[in-house]
């Protein structure tokens, strides 16, 4: 998340921030996607080893199975090559698509646990769905936290060092 919100700022608050910082947080962004990169080849080794251990293999053939192996493999797996490529290549555009990529899983795989595999036994009448208002509070929420650190990044120094300040930053 870290990387994507760096993504973020760079894109639409490059103005803002000075060579320093950008270099800064450029090699930040290549330490946390060496980071990712391992971490989630290691959740991938969790993962197949919890397989294993309770000898599950037989559910990968069935249609649960196949979103699971779309989870891990198309949003674990292949995300945790790319990071390490980026890294390697020092690519920082690389590795800020891998972590858009990676939040798009984390998200599907939320939607997935609370909504569509802790439904599947239930009636179409009692399962649970958010509401509108769910839905726009928490839209709320995120626009709130959104607004407010642009509205910080733009009037105070966090993106570059203060002028009558430049070495104390």
């Amino acid at each position: 998340m870290v990387i994507f919100e760096h993504a973020v700022v760079d894109r639409f608050l490059h103005d803002k921030i000075d060579e320093e910082h950008d270099i800064e947080s450029r090699n930040v962004a290549l330490g946390f996607g060496k980071a990712a990169s391992f971490l989630m080849a290691g959740y991938l080794m969790i993962q197949v080893i919890g397989i294993t251990m309770d000898d599950d293999w037989k559910y990968l053939g069935t249609r649960w199975g196949l979103w699971y192996l779309i989870e891990m493999i198309g949003f674990v797996g292949l995300p945790a090559v790319v990071y390490a490529i980026g890294v390697r290549e020092r690519n920082i555009e690389m590795i800020q698509k891998a972590s858009l990529w990676t939040v798009i899983g984390i998200v599907l795989n939320r939607l997935n646990i609370s909504l569509v595999a802790f439904n599947w036994q239930l009636p179409l009448d009692q399962r649970y769905f958010p509401s509108w208002m769910e839905i726009m509070t928490t839209v709320f929420i995120i626009t709130i936290g959104v607004v407010m650190f642009k509205f910080i990044a733009t009037r105070m120094p966090i993106l570059h060092a203060h002028p009558d300040y430049p070495d104390d930053h």
